[in-house]
């Protein structure tokens, strides 16, 4: 092979590597270790924890954008509302104001679902918010409310739970609602998996608080823990072979795990974290 050859893919594989994502491997997740509740980042292969967020307000729900150069979560903070940030905790922008929470990034990263109290019955609503023109738009109307929005991975449907109707798909074009697990049965936070193939969601349906998955048409119920312990708060990891999520198995304090989905085997993460740690969220 030429010099010139050998010098390209040199040049080529050197610039594929500086554009891989360096936050592959990192959990975002809050915690209330320096005294209120603040995002961190988790790196899993060095075990480094940052902190992003530092005020005396509540800043909670992180979710990733799907480039994972940014974050979006939820704040309590004097002008409450969704905020976005870099990374590394950089460039804060509030892009909703009011009583919202529960960001959810869409696949192509124009738009963010959230659920929020806009009208008179007390219950909260999705909405979509596109980040160009900021435009809001009401995306469930139901008299039973929708949160904890997520996207599914082709952007065309949005999974929620509803406090009376349990967990639901709605069709974003058409507004279609369909309810796959109803409320007397149990079951909230659903999760798309990145594949499409699988809802995961938390459930209290067995006697306590496990992890759970199903096909997006209601079908496979599959039990992925089984503990006395609450196992809810999950994220899917990008190649939906694992779930993270927090649970106070350990009997002293809420922490992050681990569960592989052909196995069902768990470890614990960050064991020399000795914080409260909830609400994780894997990057893309």
């Amino acid at each position: 092979m030429k010099m010139s050859n050998l010098l390209f893919l040199a040049v080529l594989f050197s610039t594929l590597g500086a554009c891989r994502p360096k936050q592959i491997d990192n959990i975002a997740f809050v915690s209330n270790r320096d005294g209120n509740w603040e995002i961190y980042t988790l790196d899993l292969r060095t075990k480094q924890v940052s902190r992003l967020t530092d005020n005396p307000y509540s800043d909670m729900q992180p979710a990733w954008s799907t480039d994972g150069n940014r974050i979006a979560f939820s704040s309590d903070r004097e002008n409450r509302g969704i905020y976005i940030m870099n990374i590394d905790g950089s460039n804060l922008t509030q892009i909703v104001s009011g009583d919202a929470v529960n960001p959810s990034w869409s696949p192509d990263g124009k738009q963010i679902a959230f659920s929020a109290n806009r009208g008179l019955q007390g219950l909260g609503d999705i909405y979509l918010i596109d980040l160009e023109t900021r435009q809001e738009r009401q995306l469930t109307a139901t008299s039973n409310g929708g949160m904890e929005p997520a996207w599914s991975p082709d952007g065309q449907k949005i999974t929620f739970w509803s406090i009376y109707d349990g967990i639901c798909v709605i069709t974003i074009d058409n507004k279609n609602v369909t309810c796959l697990r109803d409320s007397m049965v149990g079951g909230w936070s659903p999760v798309w998996s990145p594949n499409g193939q699988w809802i995961a969601f938390a459930s209290e349906e067995s006697g306590n608080v496990d992890i759970y998955m199903m096909r997006p048409d209601g079908t496979e119920l599959t039990r992925l823990t089984d503990h006395p312990a609450r196992d809810e708060d999950l994220s899917w990891a990008p190649d939906s072979s694992r779930i993270v999520f927090s649970s106070d198995r350990d009997g002293n304090t809420t922490r992050l795990y681990i569960i592989n989905i052909k196995d069902k085997s768990v470890i614990p993460v960050a064991t020399n974290f000795s914080s409260y740690m909830t609400q994780p969220v894997w990057s893309p």
